[in-house]
């Protein structure tokens, strides 16, 4: 539509020179003179409306290109909310097209806008409308509204400025919006993450700290109150100075020294704290150092876990290991001595068997084998006597018999002496008992008393209880000088006990094994070694001529049958 603009200069111009002509027309020559200056001067001033006019265009386009080219939102209301201009920015953000905004007012339009909490954003609480109703600016209000194209919510900073007439009415409001959707999202992203740093620190099952550059401790979680026994008000109120144990602060401020000086990044060391109630807490202390965009430092942060259970094992451990150091040395030094006393128990051994044999042989060369030469030697005289043919009379070989006779007796008892058969077959009381049967036999004036009865002991037992007996009673003979003697055999508790006394000339013990012959010392040691080696002790009581007593006991292990 075409609108007729009656004041512009050309039609003012048209007019005054039809008015002149007319009034030239109708008046004289002496009217016209005087209205030549005002024509005039009606002409320069419609050159000067012209300049004017497009001066004002210019700066128009000008506006306009300006608003137009604003990377910010601009929309022009009037004072009913209508809204009047609008550039394409606003369209942009607001992903409308111009028809859909210009000419409607601002109640047409669908602003689908949230406040920042989700919630919907009453149109009447809009920025426009309320700067309209109030007359003064509404500045800084953050709103989303829906882009229909792609259903993604854009975020908005809304400012609107009333424009008032000279009676203060509104004549027009000037709406600007910016595009914030990255802001709040770097916001959201902000908060999310300073909402995963609380949880995190909260929730930690190791304690977290963050701490001043003094040491004081500006916020601590429940893992650290619970490892230090305080509460997070009584922690507040403290420095990490004052629960450090003081053989540890100095390593600590060292450490702290280093982060400030930049020399370390990070610090690791195993402290200990003073727990509220006295004992002390080892911990695992995990230091670094925040640093503001300047490089200053801001706090520290602390992560402290509780090793007090570990440090306690490791302290067990190392205890244990010296336990253990001490038994493998002792053990050690028992081996060593049990090798030395093994290889003294072969050579006492080899020297037994030695002196054994000797016994055997002497007792052979002065028994059986005297005798059978003695028979020999009859036998021999007779066979001289007698070619022949000749005749034999009664008795001559009777003497020849009784040689005979009685090496078959010295044979018997060399064999008893190496081996009873008693003792395999009856048991140690049996054997011992006609072992003491067989000296009485020879004159010997020897009691004996039996406390076991028929009971069987352990093999090992009865066989080195009777070896001793034997041995004591070869003593007797050879070195006691008496045939009187008296042995008995008891059973006390879970022990064996045999004893053997006479009333010889016994003999010092103490020098026992520096004199006699070594016959005298092998037989002591190996009766000594025999009840060593079933756990038992020997016993031997004498003195010069008051007799000998020898006493051996020997424990009884249980069967294993009878073992719980």
């Amino acid at each position: 539509m075409h609108v007729v603009r009656l004041w512009t200069p050309a039609f003012w111009l048209s007019a005054s020179v039809q008015a002149v002509t007319v009034v030239a027309s109708l008046g004289t020559a002496l009217a016209l003179p005087p209205l030549i200056p005002k024509v005039l001067d009606l002409a320069r001033s419609a050159k000067v409306s012209e300049e004017r006019r497009q001066r004002l265009q210019e700066s128009e386009e000008r506006f306009r290109s300006l608003v137009e080219n604003l990377q910010v939102g601009v929309l022009l209301h009037g004072p009913q909310a209508e809204i009047l201009l609008s550039n394409w920015t606003a369209l942009n953000l607001l992903c409308l097209k111009e028809d859909q905004l210009v000419g409607k007012t601002y109640f047409d339009v669908d602003w689908n806008a949230t406040h920042e909490d989700g919630s919907p954003f009453p149109i009447e609480e809009h920025p426009v409308p309320r700067a309209i109703a109030s007359g003064r600016p509404v500045r800084n209000v953050v709103m989303s509204v829906c882009c229909s194209a792609s259903e993604e919510r854009v975020w908005l900073l809304v400012n609107a400025e009333p424009q008032l007439d000279a009676d203060g009415s509104v004549r027009q409001v000037v709406c600007t919006f910016s595009d914030i959707t990255e802001r709040k999202r770097a916001e959201e992203a902000l908060r999310e993450s300073e909402q995963r740093f609380k949880s995190s620190f909260e929730d930690a099952s190791i304690g977290m700290a963050l701490v001043s550059i003094e040491g004081r401790w500006l916020q601590v979680n429940q893992s650290l109150c619970e490892i230090v026994g305080y509460s997070e008000e009584e922690l507040l109120n403290k420095t990490f100075q004052d629960i450090t144990h003081p053989d540890d602060l100095e390593t600590d401020l060292g450490y702290v020294h280093q982060l400030l000086a930049g020399e370390v990044r990070t610090y690791q060391m195993e402290k200990r704290y003073l727990h509220k109630l006295g004992h002390t807490v080892w911990i695992l202390l995990n230091g670094s150092l925040v640093r503001d965009e300047g490089g200053e430092p801001l706090y520290f942060i602390g992560q402290i876990q509780d090793i007090t259970k570990r440090k306690e094992a490791e302290e067990e451990i190392r205890r244990l290991n010296e336990t253990l150091e001490e038994l493998v040395a002792e053990r050690t030094a028992r081996l060593v001595e049990s090798e030395r006393r093994l290889k003294d128990l072969v050579g006492k051994l080899v020297a037994a068997q030695e002196e054994e044999r000797r016994r055997v042989a002497y007792e052979v060369h002065d028994g059986p084998t005297q005798v059978a030469i003695a028979a020999h030697q009859h036998l021999q005289a007779f066979a001289d006597d007698h070619p022949p043919g000749s005749t034999v009379e009664r008795g001559e070989l009777d003497r020849t018999l009784e040689l005979a006779q009685r090496a078959v007796v010295e044979a018997r008892h060399i064999i008893e002496n190496l081996r009873p058969t008693a003792l395999d077959d009856f048991g140690l009381a049996v054997a011992l008992r006609m072992r003491v049967e067989e000296l009485e036999k020879e004159g010997w004036e020897i009691g004996h008393e039996d406390a076991l009865g028929g009971e069987r002991l352990p093999e090992e037992i009865e066989t080195a209880l009777y070896r001793i007996a034997q041995e004591a009673l070869a003593n007797v003979r050879k070195h006691a000088r008496t045939t009187r003697a008296r042995t008995r055999l008891a059973r006390l508790g879970r022990k064996v006990r045999l004893e053997v006394r006479d009333e010889g000339r016994g003999f010092d013990p103490s020098s026992a094994s520096r004199g006699g012959s070594p016959g005298e010392r092998v037989g002591l040691s190996s009766m000594r070694e025999r009840v060593a080696m079933l756990g038992g002790e020997l016993k031997i009581t004498s003195r010069p001529g008051a007799g000998t007593s020898l006493v051996a006991e020997v424990p009884l292990h249980e069967p294993e049958g009878d073992r719980p």
